[in-house]
């Protein structure tokens, strides 16, 4: 959700405005004569009218979420200003606010929905207003809200829940960047070999869920010193009922609690008895469904897409919110957002699933379900360990079925793999994936399974580069499966589709209109094997080499560099690339002919292939793949040996920023950050600099260092990321991994120009062993080390 001011002053006035006064708080607050400890300028809150960002926050206490004063700057007060203000101020757990206008400031109180003025008094007004006017008249500001902030405290039983909410978000906001940095401290992997350590988002939700569930339940002793609050949690989980303590449970190589995060929940218990919020049940609740409402995201939780009706056994996917339908009999969740939907639903009085797991690969055989759905998003490659295990977990779903995936198949796609086999017959999966996948080496392998067992009814691209995948475990179904992606669909008789190879799903679904038809009525044809237009191998070399060419195979390449002309033919029959058909190649090779010994002029070629395949004319292609010479390719390279070149430049792996890079820094402060896909440097004001997703969605930085690296990790792997917030200490990593990143470039380069003499495309090798390590684009590197 966006940040709203309420008021609607201009928003760059009103943020340096704010920030210079929270300067001048700061330093009355450093002298020690007031009751405030701490001013912030626009946190984020959640409040009774949507997420918002009052310019400037008073805290008594920023640990225990006891806030002394909120001060807004209107351009005028207007009933939608002073509603908007209301809601910040009783988020924060008051019921007095302040305004800041042109000519006065105002003390306004809110009771039985209306906004109020209790007292105001004027702005010194002078010719020229001086920096020492609005100095004196924060001074002032201050020492009135030391009363304020005691009178115009919210009851405890008139507290919202919304306030209990933030006061939840604070928490873990302050407990998840420690936990990350005690990771780095200790060297411990989320994602270690063999086994899976819960992230620090899991562990901090799960301590969370525990305390509320204990308190709700009222099974926590009196008195609870700071340092033994997780053993204390931990024995007194057996007491809750099942399956709560089953989804709130300690789990295997959860690490213990550092000393500071103990601290940090402490206090929010502390706090909460203040609340009394064991005896209210529908606030604890409502403060709960705010908190999934703004975080489940950031937990690993996504909305359940929509589909049809759940009957029968259901099974749910990461969803966000308890789901509406009762027939759930199983659900897979993180572990944090599977303790915190447990807790929700015994607050609500709804029925708990009878399955619920961290990991939809440790779902059972047993009930079959009829209806799946739900997200699969997780994006990590497992090592060759877990990759053991996960066979024999698909053992459990497919008893007759060895499957031999791709190393670099990412987690998600073994999941829904083990979700297809579980399914009921005739069961309808709705399930959304990233995108991107369709047309990678495990893409084709996954699609090829999913034709042998279901059908697809759909599939569709969803904003945020997403794929929703409408399954019916069904393999003979003669609909139509409906292919859409931005508001254009097109309608495919199953049949056809399962005809032909896994690929041409994809094509249909990417292709333009002029080139959907022509694949559809034969002027271009996936061969089969056996039907290689044999003796055209130079005209197929030319063809790739053209616009339409090398379009057709962005789509279907899985983004590797154009095939070398050794290797073209095996790389066409694997991928499945579309190529003009036979009497057409004989057209082009006889127009070739006739050009002479020097051969045909590239952009002639483009004007001969646009006779031959009218209207087939591709889009332009955002990044078009490396594309080799016109000229004759030297002798192939053989892949074996380009592996071992890769082996021996990357002996000791690839570096992994930022967390390798921080190992040597004890506790840094660490700034998070969430985004979808790759990122995009936009505009700069004063050192904040615009940073926008995939998704359309913008958030700003502070420091070109901190934007280079967010851009390089951005492009080489998924969110979230923690980074310094110490620019100087952001500076020196990324000066380190830059450094790292140019020798071993620099190394890979002198590799293969030793290993392949004879050649004359080493940046496009480089390029293609570069990228298969996960490296970010040598090309963004190159701009990285140049300014914004």
């Amino acid at each position: 959700m966006s940040h709203r001011n309420p008021g609607g002053m201009d928003p760059q006035t009103v943020r340096q405005l704010a920030q210079q006064l929270a300067r001048w708080a700061t330093d009355v607050i450093e002298r020690g004569r007031t009751p405030f400890r701490r001013a912030e300028v626009f946190p984020r809150l959640c409040t009774a009218v949507g997420t918002m960002a009052p310019p400037l926050v008073l805290w008594i206490n920023r640990d225990s979420y006891m806030a002394g004063g909120v001060i807004f700057f209107p351009v005028e007060t207007t009933p939608e200003s002073l509603e908007q203000a209301a809601a910040c101020a009783a988020a924060l757990g008051l019921s007095i606010f302040t305004t800041w206008g042109a000519r006065e400031i105002t003390y306004w109180q809110f009771r039985d929905q209306s906004a109020t003025p209790l007292r105001s008094w004027p702005l010194k007004r002078t010719s020229k207003t001086s920096t020492a006017d609005f100095h004196d008249a924060l001074l002032r500001l201050m020492e009135d809200l030391k009363a304020y902030s005691v009178l115009g405290a919210l009851p405890v039983g008139q507290m919202p829940p919304c306030y209990l909410a933030n006061m939840y978000q604070a928490t873990l906001g302050g407990v998840i960047p420690m936990l990350t940095a005690d990771r780095h401290r200790h060297g411990l992997a989320e994602y270690a070999a063999g086994q899976e350590i819960p992230s620090a988002r899991d562990q901090a939700g799960l301590t969370l869920g525990r305390l509320l569930a204990l308190l709700q339940a009222n099974q926590l002793p009196t008195v609870i010193a700071a340092g033994d609050l997780e053993r204390v949690l931990v024995a007194a989980l057996p007491t809750l009922d099942e399956p709560l303590q089953s989804a709130l449970r300690r789990r295997s190589q959860e690490p213990v609690l550092p000393e500071p995060c103990l601290v940090r929940f402490h206090l929010l218990l502390h706090r909460l008895r203040q609340l009394d919020l064991s005896r209210d049940r529908a606030r604890a609740a409502a403060a709960l469904e705010i908190l999934l409402q703004h975080q489940a995201e950031a937990l690993g939780g996504r909305p359940l897409p929509a589909g049809g009706d759940a009957t029968g056994p259901s099974l749910f996917l990461f969803p966000d919110a308890p789901p509406a339908t009762h027939c759930a009999f199983g659900e897979a969740a993180t572990p944090a957002l599977s303790g915190l939907l447990a807790l929700l639903r015994q607050l609500r009085g709804l029925p708990q699933p009878r399955c619920q797991v961290d990991d939809p690969l440790c779902l059972p055989a047993k009930p079959a379900p009829s209806t799946i759905c739900g997200t699969l998003d997780d994006g990590r490659t497992p090592l060759p360990e877990q990759r053991r295990v996960m066979t024999t977990q698909l053992r459990i779903s497919w008893p007759a079925r060895r499957f031999r995936l791709p190393p670099a198949t990412p987690r998600w796609a073994w999941q829904l793999l083990h979700v297809l086999g579980l399914a009921a017959p005739h069961a309808r999966l709705t399930l959304v994936t990233p995108d991107g996948w369709l047309s990678s080496d495990f893409g084709r392998l996954l699609l090829q399974w999913i034709q042998e067992t279901a059908s697809i009814m759909g599939l569709r691209r969803e904003p945020g580069r997403c794929l929703q995948l409408d399954l019916i475990k069904q393999r003979q179904w003669d609909g139509a499966t409906v292919l859409e992606q931005a508001g254009h669909a097109r309608s495919v008789p199953w049949a056809t589709l399962l005809a032909g190879p896994p690929v041409l799903t994809a094509l249909y679904l990417e292709l333009p209109d002029p080139l959907y038809l022509a694949l559809r009525e034969g002027r271009l044809v996936i061969p089969e094997p056996t039907q290689w237009p044999v003796g055209h191998l130079d005209i197929l070399h030319l063809f790739l080499r053209s616009k339409l060419g090398r379009y057709l195979w962005q789509q279907v390449g899985g983004g590797r560099a154009l095939p070398r002309r050794g290797l073209l033919e095996k790389q066409a029959k694997t991928t499945g690339l579309p190529l003009p058909q036979l009497p057409t190649l004989k057209g082009l090779q006889r127009w070739c002919d006739e050009q002479g010994q020097d051969g045909p002029d590239p952009a002639r070629f483009e004007s001969e292939l646009a006779v031959w395949l009218p209207d087939c004319i591709p889009p332009p292609m955002s990044e078009p793949p490396p594309c080799a010479t016109w000229a004759q390719d030297r002798a192939p390279i053989d892949d074996d040996q380009l592996a071992m070149v890769a082996q021996r430049v990357f002996l000791d792996g690839v570096p992994r920023f930022p967390e390798q890079y921080l190992y040597d820094y004890y506790r840094p402060d660490l700034q998070h950050y969430e985004y979808r896909g790759a990122l995009r440097a936009g505009a700069e004001f004063f050192g904040c600099i615009e940073l926008q997703d995939t998704g359309g969605r913008i958030f700003r930085v502070q420091g070109r260092d901190t934007a280079r690296a967010l851009l390089l990790i951005a492009a080489c792997r998924p969110a979230p990321v923690q980074l310094p917030t110490d620019p100087r200490l952001v500076a020196a990593i990324l000066d380190r991994y830059l450094t790292d990143l140019q020798r071993l470039r620099r190394d890979l380069l002198q590799a293969l120009r030793q290993q392949f003499p004879d050649t004359d495309t080493t940046e496009t090798l480089a390029d293609q062993i570069w990228m298969e390590r996960g490296l970010p684009p040598w090309s963004l590197v190159q701009d990285t080390l140049s300014p914004l």
